[in-house]
Protein backbone atom coordinates (compact mmCIF):
# COMPACT_ATOMS: atom_id res chain seq x y z
CA UNK A 1 0.00 0.00 0.00
CA UNK A 2 1.22 3.49 -0.85
CA UNK A 3 0.79 5.41 2.39
CA UNK A 4 1.00 8.85 0.77
CA UNK A 5 -1.58 7.90 -1.85
CA UNK A 6 -3.92 6.71 0.90
CA UNK A 7 -3.47 9.98 2.79
CA UNK A 8 -4.05 12.33 -0.16
CA UNK A 9 -7.35 13.50 1.39
CA UNK A 10 -5.60 14.44 4.64
CA UNK A 11 -3.32 17.28 5.62
CA UNK A 12 0.01 15.52 6.21
CA UNK A 13 2.32 17.04 8.81
CA UNK A 14 5.87 15.76 8.65
CA UNK A 15 7.85 15.99 11.87
CA UNK A 16 11.11 14.46 13.04
CA UNK A 17 11.92 15.38 16.63
CA UNK A 18 15.57 14.39 16.09
CA UNK A 19 16.05 16.84 13.20
CA UNK A 20 17.42 19.57 15.50
CA UNK A 21 20.43 17.31 16.19
CA UNK A 22 21.53 17.65 12.57
CA UNK A 23 22.83 15.03 10.18
CA UNK A 24 24.93 13.11 10.43
CA UNK A 25 24.55 12.81 14.18
CA UNK A 26 25.67 10.51 16.91
CA UNK A 27 23.41 7.51 17.55
CA UNK A 28 20.92 7.89 20.39
CA UNK A 29 19.42 5.19 22.58
CA UNK A 30 16.76 5.01 25.24
CA UNK A 31 17.65 3.92 28.74
CA UNK A 32 15.42 3.56 31.77
CA UNK A 33 17.13 5.42 34.59
CA UNK A 34 15.28 5.13 37.88
CA UNK A 35 11.64 5.69 36.82
CA UNK A 36 12.29 7.85 33.74
CA UNK A 37 13.31 7.17 30.17
CA UNK A 38 16.51 8.97 29.22
CA UNK A 39 17.84 9.63 25.74
CA UNK A 40 21.58 9.08 25.67
CA UNK A 41 23.93 9.78 22.76
CA UNK A 42 26.56 7.15 21.99
CA UNK A 43 29.20 9.48 23.48
CA UNK A 44 27.35 9.41 26.82
CA UNK A 45 25.72 12.86 26.59
CA UNK A 46 22.14 12.97 27.90
CA UNK A 47 19.92 14.77 25.36
CA UNK A 48 16.61 13.91 27.04
CA UNK A 49 15.65 17.49 27.90
CA UNK A 50 16.50 18.85 24.43
CA UNK A 51 14.54 16.13 22.64
CA UNK A 52 11.65 16.33 25.09
CA UNK A 53 11.43 20.12 24.64
CA UNK A 54 11.39 19.73 20.85
CA UNK A 55 8.55 17.21 21.13
CA UNK A 56 6.60 19.36 23.58
CA UNK A 57 6.83 22.39 21.25
CA UNK A 58 5.50 20.30 18.36
CA UNK A 59 2.62 18.86 20.38
CA UNK A 60 1.63 22.31 21.67
CA UNK A 61 1.36 23.66 18.10
CA UNK A 62 -0.07 20.58 16.39
CA UNK A 63 -3.71 20.23 15.43
CA UNK A 64 -5.71 17.15 16.40
CA UNK A 65 -4.61 14.05 14.50
CA UNK A 66 -6.77 11.46 12.73
CA UNK A 67 -3.84 9.11 12.10
CA UNK A 68 -0.31 9.05 13.42
CA UNK A 69 2.30 7.25 11.31
CA UNK A 70 5.62 6.71 12.98
CA UNK A 71 9.07 5.30 12.22
CA UNK A 72 9.59 1.77 13.47
CA UNK A 73 12.36 1.23 16.06
CA UNK A 74 13.11 4.95 16.33
CA UNK A 75 14.13 6.24 19.78
CA UNK A 76 11.67 9.08 19.17
CA UNK A 77 8.94 7.59 17.03
CA UNK A 78 8.91 3.85 17.53
CA UNK A 79 5.50 2.35 18.31
CA UNK A 80 5.94 -0.85 20.32
CA UNK A 81 9.21 -1.46 18.43
CA UNK A 82 11.84 0.66 20.20
CA UNK A 83 14.58 -1.02 22.24
CA UNK A 84 14.84 0.49 25.75
CA UNK A 85 17.64 -0.61 28.05
CA UNK A 86 16.46 -1.49 31.57
CA UNK A 87 19.58 -2.22 33.64
CA UNK A 88 21.15 -4.89 31.45
CA UNK A 89 17.96 -6.05 29.71
CA UNK A 90 16.51 -4.68 26.45
CA UNK A 91 12.75 -4.32 26.37
CA UNK A 92 10.68 -3.33 23.35
CA UNK A 93 8.60 -0.24 24.05
CA UNK A 94 7.65 3.15 22.55
CA UNK A 95 9.85 6.03 21.53
CA UNK A 96 9.74 9.32 23.42
CA UNK A 97 7.38 11.15 21.01
CA UNK A 98 5.08 8.14 20.88
CA UNK A 99 5.08 7.86 24.66
CA UNK A 100 3.92 11.48 24.93
CA UNK A 101 1.32 11.20 22.15
CA UNK A 102 -0.21 8.11 23.77
CA UNK A 103 -1.13 10.30 26.73
CA UNK A 104 -3.34 12.32 24.35
CA UNK A 105 -4.54 9.89 21.66
CA UNK A 106 -5.99 6.39 21.58
CA UNK A 107 -3.47 3.90 20.25
CA UNK A 108 -5.91 2.78 17.51
CA UNK A 109 -4.73 5.70 15.33
CA UNK A 110 -1.02 4.80 15.67
CA UNK A 111 0.82 3.03 12.85
CA UNK A 112 4.33 2.70 11.51
CA UNK A 113 5.63 1.97 8.03
CA UNK A 114 5.37 -1.79 8.70
CA UNK A 115 1.83 -2.04 10.08
CA UNK A 116 -0.03 0.81 8.35
CA UNK A 117 -3.64 0.08 7.47
CA UNK A 118 -5.55 2.63 5.46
Amino acid sequence: MDILEDLKEYEVISFCPEKFMGTPRKKISLKMLEENISVIREDGIDVTDDLSNEIDRFIAQAPRFDKIILKSKSPSCGFKTTPVLHSEQLKIENGLLTHKLLKIYDESIFFDENNYKG
